[in-house]
């Protein structure tokens, strides 16, 4: 065989190498495509139609148009401290650099779109390290057809964007290599993932303030990883935090403090691990815990502790529905208006409160058997952040705590899955909540879209 032929079958093989990979790439893909061309579909034909429903319209209309027009309007030099809008300035600013730039502000409503999808990406990115692309993509179906998810990406509010940072934050410290069962890999003192995990944190602080928490699980990462930059990068987030705190003379901006920072609200962590447990309780299900089982993960010292905090809070604090005291907002809130309560305390809030605890114990113990210990650590520091941030709300809306649940308790679930576990069970527990935000988008979005009623929608 001469030398032409044989440099001709190289490149022939190298060809058909090259288009295997593409066909794998593609096929990878394929699934998180379908979910994000449905998604980018629901939202585009909101934004086309000019639909206002909702209270994301609301806030859109009355809060963060009328913040970037201003902004637009005091280019180079904008008001970052009274402007009206409860929420940090960072999501506002970039959208009024574009308007200034000549873009219609009609036109903005499709930039709503783009965090939306990163946000998807992002959990398909971190579902991709514990199973296949198709089941990464289902985990990431319940986010995807939330309410609030739609919403903050059909009108310009700050809550899906600043939930992107976040979730490409903790990405960024999920997606690492490991050696053995639980030791990270990374050798030198100095590693680029927790410095943008750390960059991320400090954008999502720029948008919407009570994303400090952030700071916490990023620090943990770099001393479990030994790293000295690690803990410095923490502070990015705090520093962000503090420059606000310095404008404003306090954590809120001064026109909104009524509203949003009038003391604690422990309610809202009720409220959190009440919707833990309607929202992950299918995903326990994947592997279907014995008996005894169930009955370790709640003989742990820390699981008891957690119980009986829970019970600490709902019989120290009124539980009912009360828009007075910022107990409203969602579904849930209408569910426990409707339901009988015992001084001011819900019958029905507590066993799902109490119930949402063992899931995340149950989702956490299978990841950490599974040998994902570091990964699982991090979310589940994540979701206890987030329920105590919500605490430090005086408003317990539904809409602070349901995206963070449907966004880390599908990871969690994902990390305890073995390679092998049955697919349809994974398809399954992700369809249930799923169709449940199917049903509350209907009743909040779809529904007023379609009958052209505004009846300011569910908080």
């Amino acid at each position: 065989m001469d030398c032409a032929t044989v440099r001709a079958l190289n490149t022939k093989c190298e060809l058909m190498n090259l288009s295997s990979q593409q066909s794998s790439f593609l096929t990878r893909l394929a699934p998180i495509l379908v979910v994000g061309a449905f998604f980018m579909a629901m939202c585009a034909g909101l934004i086309a139609m000019h639909a206002d429903v909702g209270s994301w319209a609301n806030d859109q209309n009355k809060h963060h148009l009328l913040t970037i027009e201003q902004f637009a309007e005091q280019m180079p030099w904008p008001n970052v401290v009274n402007y009206p809008s409860a929420t940090a300035p960072g999501w506002h600013l970039f959208l009024a650099v574009i308007v200034k730039a000549g873009v219609p502000i009609d036109f903005i409503r499709w930039c709503a779109l783009l965090p939306g999808l990163l946000l998807l990406i992002a959990v398909w990115r971190v579902g991709l390290q514990f199973v296949s692309p198709l089941l990464a993509a289902a985990a990431s179906l319940p986010i995807a057809l939330s309410p609030y998810t739609i919403g903050g990406s059909s009108w310009i509010t700050t809550d899906v964007p600043a939930l992107a940072c976040v979730a490409w934050s903790i990405a960024l410290l999920l997606n690492a290599r490991t050696r053995g069962a639980d030791a990270l890999v990374d050798e030198s003192p100095w590693h680029p993932r927790v410095i943008r995990a750390s960059v991320m944190a400090a954008l999502a602080v720029t948008i919407r303030q009570p994303a400090v928490w952030l700071a916490a699980p990023i620090a943990w990462s770099a001393m479990c990883r030994r790293l000295r930059w690690g803990y410095v990068s923490s502070i990015l987030p705090i520093a962000v935090l503090l420059m606000w705190i310095a404008l404003w003379r306090g954590l809120i901006p001064p026109a909104y403090r009524d509203m949003h920072d009038t003391g604690w609200n422990g309610s809202a962590i009720l409220i959190y691990l009440a919707l833990v447990c309607l929202w992950g309780c299918a995903f326990v299900w994947v592997i279907p815990p014995s008996r005894s089982e169930l009955l370790r993960t709640l003989k742990h010292p820390i699981v008891r502790a957690s119980l009986a905090i829970v019970l600490v809070l709902w019989i120290a604090l009124p539980s009912n529905y009360s828009h007075e005291h910022g107990r409203w907002g969602g579904p849930i809130w209408s569910a426990i208006e409707k339901c009988p309560s015992l001084g001011d305390r819900s019958l029905l809030l507590l066993p799902l409160a109490l119930a949402g605890v063992v899931v995340i114990a149950q989702l956490w113990k299978r990841a950490c058997e599974m040998g994902r210990g570091m990964q699982a650590n991090v979310i589940v520091m994540s979701l206890c952040l987030v329920a105590v941030s919500n605490g430090a709300n005086s408003q317990a809306w539904e809409r602070y705590a349901d995206p963070y649940i449907l966004l880390l308790v599908p990871w969690l679930a994902l990390a305890g899955c073995p390679r092998d576990v049955a697919g349809w069970r994974v398809l399954l527990a992700s369809m249930i909540p799923a169709l449940a935000q199917v049903a509350i988008a209907w009743i909040t979005i779809w529904r007023p879209f379609l009958t052209g009623l505004n009846d300011g929608g569910a908080t």
